[in-house]
Parts: structure tokens; C-alpha cells; sequence
């Protein structure tokens, strides 16, 4: 029987296989025989099958961008084949991108050979292999990735593999790089097995209970609280428990830099969306208790802060970013939490607790609820005159005819359809999506700009009470932002 051709690539592939790792994306080179030579075993073996299909890329950037798509998509990380120094250094504004998306990726890079007189398989043989010895390889990304390493022997090669896939896949998730010279890659080894399953990521964390028990109170008795969350939608399961949060007690969702569904822009609740904002958000000036979820930047204070006296209370799984050199966000509380997991601790203290529909024994509990009912009716009151405003000015199909155009992010427009021409639900969906940002582009092109509760309307004639940042006389603009309460756990 012939003696089964088993290298460190071998194991490495396997790794990868057994770890759940479906595709390869690479960009190969003169370092990677070993892994091409394997995976050519393996097709001559019949197992083609049992390793991760290899797909070729023209570019190092293609490889990186397809394995950052697909651990979007799916949460699971793939892998990623560059070519020593150079590979490395391309893929370098790619790797910037998923490690600040947070997208498990396994990078391997192959190094130099540390021989050149053919000491051991893998040796020098071509005279870029000097040229491309550089003092520090691991250190072109180590700024970008969570783990670097380098394999120095194909018999623990598995272990490492996993470890760089188990802190991958831990929140925050992120980016990993491995190398490996020509000689170990080539190196001959026993096959061997490891249990992939000791390996998993680190499990989700939760608020202690003095913690949940102390931002559900602060939320429930709050006059204008509001949540505000970059990416807590990476986590497409922690949705409907936000949606399920903001509902029960009412309160609103502003998006700050989001680039992810962190939640339903349809919604009543919805508070919009602010990114690089050049004024005051006049939802966040007004909130008086706010809860940030899983947000790197939830706003720039230079031009835009919550009020001296609101109460922050921030869940990240990295509260502290203590990756960033500069970053200062005061707040009552900072807690190390998966958001899903929080938010539904959070939403089960105000149930078990009686904080919205409770029996009311003492006058705290009436308090709660009176200010929440509060919200309701101003919710249902501002959305029927923000409707009523649209039907009324500027609105297609009108008998004055003029447009009611809606800034949105990137210089888009959006405009509001009449009811007449069944538009009548994207008016719903316009009151309920207030945008409040910079609207220096649309001004470029369009006169008269009016703001309108954080949305910039322009038309030709509005009265002079809604110029100049006015909504209507004496509508508080941060409930304006939102619409009727849809918890049935609400009493009407």
C-alpha cells in the first residue's frame, strides 16, 4: 500500500473543512505549491469533496470583498489566500472594511522560504524570494485584525487554525491572518485528528441583573427616551427583540451611521437616520434618557449631543473601543452585552416588573404608565397633522401641483405620493421616516429648503411658520419624529 501523501497544507485544509469553512478565495503565488499539491492529492484521492472548493480571484481585493459578502450574508467566516508581502498589502483597504464590520475572515499568507541552499523541501528558487523578505510581514495588518500568527510546524497546525476561527467568529467578530514559510507548508507529516468542537465561539453576554434592572427603570420612567444603535442589525435575530423593546415602551429608534437593518424604517417608531450631521438632531437634543446599542460613533459632539443632562447608558459587546486612541462618550453606565441578549433582559424586567401595565398598587407604577400613555396620544395627535401638513402643501396631485421632495442620505429624493394617485400609504411611510441630516447637496438644487420634524421639504410657497426649522407652533420635534405606539401592552 502507498503511503499517503500528507503535508501541513493537507492539515491545514482540513482544518478549514472541519471548522466549517466551504470556499477559499485566493490569489496564489510562489509560496502556496503546498496547498495547490494538496488539494491536487486530494482530487486524485477521490476527496475533492471534502475540503473547501478553491476559488480563484483576479484580485486580492475580489478575495477579501467576496469573503466579507458572504460572512454578511451568512455569519460565517470563509478564507482567504494572498501571496506574501505583496498579497498582503493589497488586500489592506479590505481588511480595513471587515475589520471594522466585523466580519470573521481567515487571511492566510505565505512567507519567504527560510532556506536557500535546498535544505528542506520548499527552499528558495526564485530571486523574488529575496526581494520580498521583509522584516515584518504579521505587522502590515496587525492594526486590522483581532489574532496574527505564524505556523512553524505542521504538527500542531489544526490548533491554530481553530483558535484564529474561534476568535473570528467571537464578538466582537473580525478578521485573522496566518503565514506559513514554503518549508512548512511542505512539511511531512501523520495525519491527525482534532475536535472541532472544542473550539466555539465565545457564547453571547448578558446585563447583570442590577444593570438590566437599572436601564429598564430609567427607560420606562423616561418623558422622552430614545434608542440609538449603529449595528445592532449584524444580528438579524435581534430585530424583532428591538422592535419588540421600542414598542413596548414607546420609544423612538434613531439610526447614527447604521450600515445595517438595525430596524424597520417603516415603523411608527422609526426616528431616522443621522450620519456625518452638520446641526443640532433635535430628537437626540431633547432625549432625556437614551440607550446606545452596539454603535462605534453614536454622535458627533463637535455639532450634535444630547442634552447636559440626558442619561446614556451604553450596551456594546466593546463599550470602550479600546482599539480607538481618541473616543469619549460620558455615561452612566457601560456594559459589555450582545444587544439581542440585552435588549430582551431589558424588555422582561419591564414585563415581570409591571413597568407598563401593572396593577398599579403604587403611584409609581400610575406614573410609568401615565407618562407612556402620554407618548401614545402625542404619537396618534403629531402623525395625523404631519399626514394632514403633506396632504395639504406641496404635495404631487394637489391642486397647487407643488412637489414635497424628502432629502435623503447620498443626495437621493424621494417624493410623496397623493392618495389620489395611491400614494397614500408612502405618506404613512414618509411621516413615520424622518431623515434628519445634511441637506447641504440638495440645497444645491433646490430652492426654498423648509425643515419639517427632521425631514427637509422644499417647495415654492410654504407659510412663513414653517420656515427657517419650524414644524408646527409648539410640536415638540423629537416626539414629531415619531408615531402611535403599537404595544398592545399599552392601555388606550
Amino acid at each position: 500500500m502507498t503511503e499517503r501523501y500528507y503535508t501541513t497544507s493537507s492539515a491545514f485544509l482540513e482544518a478549514l473543512a472541519e471548522a466549517g469553512i466551504s470556499y477559499i478565495f485566493a490569489n496564489l503565488g510562489s509560496d502556496h505549491p503546498g496547498i495547490i499539491e494538496a488539494l491536487a492529492q486530494a482530487k486524485a484521492d477521490g476527496r475533492a469533496d471534502e475540503l473547501p472548493k478553491l476559488i480563484i480571484c483576479p484580485h486580492e481585493t475580489v478575495a477579501l470583498s467576496a469573503a466579507h459578502a458572504y460572512a454578511m450574508v451568512t455569519g460565517e467566516p470563509q478564507a482567504v489566500v494572498v501571496h506574501v508581502d505583496s498579497g498582503t498589502q493589497n488586500i489592506g483597504g479590505m481588511v480595513n472594511n471587515a475589520m471594522r464590520g466585523r466580519a470573521p475572515v481567515l487571511v492566510f499568507a505565505g512567507t519567504v522560504p527560510y532556506t536557500q541552499n535546498g535544505e528542506l523541501p520548499g527552499s528558495r528558487t526564485e530571486f523574488i524570494q529575496w526581494i520580498q523578505d521583509v522584516r515584518d510581514q504579521r505587522g502590515i495588518l496587525r492594526n486590522y485584525v483581532k489574532y496574527d500568527n505564524e505556523l512553524r510546524t505542521g504538527r500542531n497546525v489544526k490548533q491554530l487554525v481553530h483558535r484564529a476561527l474561534q476568535i473570528a467568529r467571537s464578538e466582537p467578530a473580525g478578521p485573522v491572518y496566518l503565514t506559513g514559510a514554503r518549508e512548512v507548508m511542505e512539511e511531512r507529516i501523520e495525519p491527525y485528528q482534532v475536535d472541532a468542537g472544542s473550539y466555539p465561539p465565545v457564547a453571547p453576554a448578558a446585563l447583570t441583573a442590577e444593570v438590566t434592572a437599572e436601564i429598564a427603570t430609567a427607560l420606562a420612567g423616561a418623558r422622552h427616551p430614545l434608542i440609538v444603535t449603529s449595528y445592532l442589525g449584524r444580528d438579524p435575530a435581534a430585530v424583532p427583540s428591538l422592535v419588540a423593546l421600542a414598542e413596548l415602551l414607546a420609544i423612538p429608534v434613531l439610526e447614527a451611521m447604521a450600515y445595517h437593518v438595525n430596524f424597520p424604517d417603516d415603523s411608527p417608531l422609526h426616528a431616522g437616520f443621522q450620519y456625518h450631521s452638520t446641526g443640532q438632531n433635535p430628537v437626540l437634543a431633547e432625549a432625556d434618557v437614551i440607550l446606545v446599542l452596539d454603535s462605534d460613533v453614536p454622535w458627533i459632539p463637535s455639532v450634535n449631543r444630547p442634552a447636559a443632562g440626558a442619561a446614556v447608558y451604553y450596551v456594546d459587546i466593546d463599550p470602550l473601543k479600546s482599539q480607538m486612541q481618541l473616543w469619549d462618550v460620558p455615561a452612566r453606565r457601560f456594559a459589555a452585552a450582545n444587544s439581542k441578549v440585552a435588549v430582551e433582559q431589558i424588555a422582561a424586567f419591564v414585563r415581570d416588573h409591571d413597568l407598563v401595565d401593572g396593577a398599579l398598587d403604587d403611584g409609581e407604577d400610575a406614573r410609568l404608565l401615565g407618562v407612556i400613555q402620554t407618548r401614545q396620544v402625542d404619537f396618534e395627535r403629531l402623525l395625523k397633522q404631519w399626514i394632514d401638513l403633506l396632504l395639504t402643501v406641496g404635495v404631487p396631485g394637489h391642486p397647487n401641483g407643488r412637489p414635497v421632495v424628502v432629502a435623503e442620505p447620498a443626495g437621493q429624493r424621494r417624493v410623496a405620493g397623493h392618495p389620489a394617485a395611491g400614494g397614500e400609504r408612502d405618506l404613512h411611510q414618509l411621516a413615520r421616516r424622518e431623515h434628519p441630516i445634511d441637506v447641504v447637496g440638495a440645497d444645491e438644487h433646490l430652492r426654498a429648503p423648509r425643515a419639517m420634524a427632521g425631514v427637509t421639504a422644499h417647495s415654492g410657497a410654504l407659510d412663513p411658520q414653517f420656515r427657517h426649522g419650524s414644524f408646527l407652533p409648539n410640536m415638540p420635534a423629537p416626539i414629531a419624529a415619531r408615531g402611535p405606539c403599537q404595544s398592545r401592552s399599552v392601555r388606550p
